[in-house]
């Protein structure tokens, strides 16, 4: 599915043979086709989502160092929506900022109200997932008691072009490209906690809505380091792929 925009109006479209083919409905309430056809210069083209929040999981695989303890439970942390951006747009951070990475994570959409949920019925909460680019200065995290800083600045959630819904991403492999080269490699079975238990635990905290977001997590815990003038290319099979440059203003 991708989202769009025309005439001041957003919806989403399913994908066919280069074409969009709009749906009407909702995440909530679910879609269906409106049997018109559109093409993509026709449209302003969106980021596949407009989430009310987004949560994040910090240290949630195993790739991590040896010497780095997993927390004893989720770690939390909020992105702003603000921060989202399309693949191909760019990457733009302070010339404060020290060190800057990108961090490849399976983007997880909730689909309906979710509170207190169990790990097994978490699942029917999902709509959809995307592939996303946790940004994150790393000088100002080890800075500051809290990430709302390190992590929200405007450009620092970079992510891909379509919600695919209906897979299984228990075991996903995920890459990191710096400048074309391969900086790192994974998988999705190398979380340390599960999407469904994810889900459960964010729930007990506070309300998931419709459209709302969880990134799930990065290998290694932080990513790839970028610098000024660097491209940066995120995949996860069977979900999707960002692209960035990155700029320093």
């Amino acid at each position: 599915m991708r989202r769009y925009r025309l005439r001041g109006e957003t919806g989403y479209a399913e994908v066919e043979g280069g074409l969009l083919r709009p749906l009407t409905g909702s995440i909530a309430a679910g879609f269906v086709p409106t049997g018109e056809t559109l093409r993509p210069d026709q449209v302003e083209l969106l980021p596949p989502i407009a989430p009310g929040k987004i949560v994040g999981i910090g240290l949630n695989y195993r790739d991590i160092p040896a010497d780095v303890i997993p927390p004893e439970e989720p770690k939390l942390f909020l992105k702003s929506p603000q921060a989202v951006i399309r693949s191909g747009e760019t990457i733009r951070y302070p010339g404060y900022i020290d060190r800057l990475t990108c961090e490849v994570e399976l983007a997880v959409v909730i689909g309906k109200e979710t509170k207190n949920v169990s790990v097994e019925e978490a699942m029917d909460s999902v709509f959809g997932y995307f592939a996303a680019d946790d940004v994150t200065s790393n000088d100002l995290q080890d800075r500051d008691t809290v990430w709302g800083r390190a992590k929200n600045f405007d450009t620092f959630l970079p992510v891909s072009d379509y919600l695919v819904t209906g897979i299984d991403v228990a075991a996903l492999p995920m890459r990191s490209y710096l400048n074309g080269e391969l900086a790192l490699e994974s998988s999705t079975a190398r979380m340390i906690r599960s999407v469904p238990e994810l889900i459960s635990f964010v729930s007990g905290v506070m309300m998931l809505c419709p459209g709302d977001v969880i990134i799930t997590g990065t290998p290694t815990g932080w990513g790839i380091r970028v610098r000024d003038g660097d491209r940066v290319r995120l995949e996860i099979d069977g979900v999707g792929a960002v692209e960035s440059g990155v700029q320093l203003i």
